[in-house]
């Protein structure tokens, strides 16, 4: 990349009058004549940079809005699979109880975990105390 040079040059503007123009850059040159223009041309720069910011963070919110409605929509389906299969269960139905607490074992059984140990402290299978 090249340097920056500041150089003065003297030529002719748009209209045909003579005036200096300010070189900074080999590619870019701006007259004193159309100081003017360039104002306007910074001021449009930064409008437009105003309304890309501005629909960058609107875009944002969207994409926020979107994801959002996407998992409500997602849990909204699990529940309704849920009442689906609440509203289809009877007494017929697989798994149903009318046990207080159908997890709950009775006082004098054994689990299997304390079986298998007992099993092995005396070296019988465990299979002969769980039938």
């Amino acid at each position: 990349m090249e340097e920056w040079k500041w150089k003065r040059a003297v030529g002719r503007g748009r209209e045909g009058r003579e005036c200096s123009t300010l070189l900074h850059t080999p590619h870019a040159a701006w007259s004193v004549c159309d100081y003017q223009e360039r104002d306007v041309l910074e001021r449009i720069k930064r409008q437009l940079q105003a309304k890309i910011s501005e629909a960058f963070e609107h875009l944002c919110v969207l994409q926020d809005l979107r994801q959002t409605m996407l998992t409500d929509l997602q849990n909204k389906n699990i529940t309704l699979d849920i009442d689906v299969d609440q509203y289809n269960l009877n007494c017929d139905s697989n798994g149903t109880s009318f046990k207080p607490d159908p997890t709950r074992r009775p006082k004098q059984s054994v689990s299997v975990s304390v079986s298998v140990c007992f099993a092995r402290r005396t070296g019988a299978p465990s299979g002969e105390f769980l039938h």
